[in-house]
C-alpha cells in the first residue's frame, strides 16, 4: 500500500504545496472520520472544522467540500440539523457542478439525513431514493445499506441523527450472539486456524477467546486496538507501566512510530486516580500558529476573526484527568515556553480573556524522536524535558517481542471482521511464520494494517500465504497508475471504496483517476 500510495500521489498532485495542504487536510479528515464512526461528535467536529479551515485556504475544491460533509455528519449527531443541512446540500451542490456524482451522492445522504431529523419524511424519501438509485449504478454497498436504512427510516417516519450508530449495535449483535454460541463456536474457530496453520490449539484458543479479557490488552468496546503480549519482555514492560499508573507524576513515552504509545498512554489514564476524568490526547505536531493556544488554551468570544463563540480548551477539558501530549518533540521553541508556563504554575488564560484558570492535570508525553539529542541541539529546551521526564518509559519495538505477533494476529482478523472489512477462514502455519519473521519497521500499526488488507483480499478463504511487498518503487514511472488501479478494482470487484482503501488513497482521488485513465467501473462488477 506504501508504494501504491507514493506513485499514486504523484500521479494526482503537481505541487509540493497543493501536496501538503491536501496531505494535511486528508489527516485530519481520516481522524474525524474515525470519531464520527465512534460516535464522538464534538471531536470528531473539531478535526473536521480544521480539515475545513485548511481546505478553504488551500482554494482546493476537494479539500474544502469533502471535509464539509462529514462536518455536516457530525453537526447532524450534535442535533445541529438545520447547520448539517446546509453544509451537505453545498457540498452535494460542489460535487455535482464538477461532475463527481459519486462524492456527490455521498454528501446527498447526510443532507437527506438531516431532512429525517427535522421532520420532512416525503421529501427526505424522495433525495434517498434518488441516491439509492445513484449508488446502485457505482456498486458502492457501504453507502447502499445505509441509504436502505434511511429509506425504512422515513417510511417509518423516524429520525435517525447517527446511521452509524445502527452500524455499530448491529456489530454488537454479532459479537453477542458469537458469545452466545459458547465455547463449541469459539473451538471451531480455533480449530480452523489450528488445522490451515499447525499451531498449537490451546495457543489460538487463547488469542481468540480469553486473551481479549486479559489485563494486557485494552477494552475492544472503548478502544479499537489493543496492547497486548505474552513474551517475558513485553510482560515485564507491563508491569513497569502499570506500577508507574498509580503515581500522578508526569510520564515520557517513548519509541519508534507504531508501537502503540497512545494506546500505552490510555492504559495509564484507565489503570490510575483519574480514570473517570477525561483522557485528553493532543498532537503538538499538527498545531500551528494560534491553532496552539485556540486548542489547548481555549479562547472567548471575539478573541480573533471568526470567533463566534467560546471555547473550553484541551488542557480545561482534561481537568482532573490526563493530557497526552503527542509528538511533543516536534514543538516549536516558542510552543515549549507557553506549555512550560502552564507545566510550572497549572495555569491557562483562553486566548482573548484575561482571566487566568487553574487545571488539575496529569501529563504524558509522548515522542519517536531522540529527545536527548534535540536538547544537546539546542531544539528543545531542557527545563521542559525536566518538568516531562519525570518517569520514563520506553515502549519496545515490535521485532523486541516478536512471538506476540502469534496472538496478535488472530485478534487483528477479528478486529477486521468487528470493523466491517470481511472475514477469513484462517491463516495458515507457513502466513503465520512469514508475519512473524518480518522485521515490521511500522511496528504493531503496520501489522494491524497488513492484516486488514490480506482479509480484505482473501474474503472467505484461508490466508494461504504471505509475502512482504517491495520497498522500492520508482515513483516516476507513471505507466504502473493504470495496472495498480485496475488491480484494485479487480481484487474489489469495482468497489471504489474498498479499493480506494487497498490502495491507501482516498475514494474521491481513485475516483477522479478512473475517470482520467478511461476505465469503466462496470467492467469489474459482476
Amino acid at each position: 500500500m506504501m508504494e501504491a500510495r507514493s506513485i499514486l500521489t504523484r500521479a494526482l498532485h503537481d505541487s509540493r504545496t497543493k501536496r501538503l495542504s491536501r496531505h494535511t487536510c486528508g489527516t485530519y479528515e481520516y481522524l474525524g472520520e474515525l470519531r464520527l464512526a465512534e460516535g464522538n461528535f464534538h471531536r470528531a467536529r473539531r478535526l473536521l472544522s480544521r480539515a475545513h479551515r485548511i481546505g478553504v485556504a488551500s482554494g482546493d475544491p476537494e479539500a474544502q467540500f469533502e471535509p464539509q460533509y462529514r462536518l455536516a455528519e457530525a453537526e447532524l449527531g450534535l442535533g445541529n440539523a438545520p447547520l448539517a443541512r446546509k453544509l451537505a446540500v453545498e457540498a452535494r451542490d460542489d460535487f455535482a457542478g464538477r461532475g463527481n456524482r459519486l462524492e456527490a451522492a455521498f454528501a446527498a445522504r447526510v443532507a437527506a439525513q438531516a431532512l429525517l431529523c427535522q421532520g420532512s419524511w416525503a421529501e427526505a424519501l424522495e433525495e434517498l431514493e434518488a441516491i439509492h438509485a445513484t449508488l446502485e449504478e457505482f456498486g458502492e454497498q457501504f453507502e447502499i445499506h445505509r441509504v436502505a436504512r434511511l429509506i425504512e427510516a422515513a417510511h417509518n417516519q423516524t429520525p435517525i441523527r447517527d446511521i452509524r450508530a445502527h452500524e455499530r449495535d448491529e456489530r454488537g449483535r454479532q459479537d453477542a450472539t458469537t458469545q452466545s454460541d459458547g465455547p463449541a463456536q469459539t473451538q471451531a474457530l480455533a480449530t480452523s486456524v489450528s488445522d490451515a496453520s499447525g499451531i498449537n490449539d490451546s495457543a489460538v484458543t487463547a488469542a481468540t477467546t480469553s486473551s481479549l479479557d486479559s489485563p494486557s490488552f485494552a477494552s475492544p468496546g472503548s478502544q479499537p486496538d489493543l496492547v497486548a503480549g505474552r513474551s517475558p519482555h513485553f510482560l515485564a514492560f507491563l508491569k513497569t507501566v502499570d506500577a508507574a499508573a498509580n503515581s500522578n507524576a508526569p510520564i515520557l513515552l517513548l519509541g519508534e512510530t507504531g508501537v502503540g504509545k497512545e494506546l500505552v498512554a490510555r492504559r495509564i489514564h484507565m489503570r490510575s486516580a483519574r480514570a473517570a476524568a477525561e483522557f485528553v490526547p493532543f498532537n503538538c505536531g499538527t498545531s500551528s500558529g494560534e491553532l496552539f493556544d485556540s486548542e489547548l488554551f481555549g479562547y472567548v468570544r471575539g478573541a480573533y476573526t471568526g470567533a463566534t463563540g467560546s471555547r473550553k480548551g484541551l488542557s480545561r477539558t482534561a481537568h482532573g484527568g490526563t493530557l497526552l501530549l503527542d509528538e511533543v518533540g516536534e514543538l516549536s521553541t516558542d510552543f515549549q515556553t507557553r506549555l512550560l508556563r502552564m507545566l510550572e504554575n497549572g495555569e491557562v488564560r483562553p486566548v482573548g480573556s484575561d482571566r487566568i484558570e487553574n487545571v488539575d492535570i496529569r501529563i504524558i508525553a509522548a515522542t519517536n524522536r531522540n529527545i536527548d539529542q534535540l536538547v544537546q541541539d539546542g531544539q528543545f529546551r531542557q527545563d521542559l524535558l525536566f518538568r516531562l521526564d519525570i518517569i520514563r518509559l520506553e515502549v519496545p519495538a515490535l521485532r523486541e517481542h516478536a512471538e506476540d505477533i502469534e496472538l496478535l494476529v488472530p485478534y487483528f482478523i477479528d478486529l477486521a471482521r468487528r470493523n466491517g472489512l470481511g472475514s477469513v477462514k484462517g491463516i495458515s502455519k507457513q502466513a503465520l511464520r512469514r508475519l512473524m519473521n518480518h522485521d515490521w519497521p511500522g511496528n504493531v500499526r503496520e501489522l494491524r494494517n497488513e492484516v486488514f488488507r490480506l482479509v480484505t483480499m482473501n474474503q472467505g478463504r484461508f490466508i494461504s500465504s504471505w509475502e512482504p511487498r517491495s520497498k522500492t518503487v520508482n515513483v516516476a514511472t507513471m505507466s504502473s497508475v493504470p495496472e495498480l488501479v485496475r488491480d484494485s478494482l479487480k481484487q474489489t470487484s469495482g468497489s471504489v471504496t474498498a479499493a480506494a482503501q487497498l490502495l491507501g488513497i482516498h475514494r474521491s482521488a481513485l475516483y477522479r483517476l478512473t475517470e482520467k485513465l478511461g476505465i469503466d467501473l462496470s467492467d469489474f462488477r459482476g
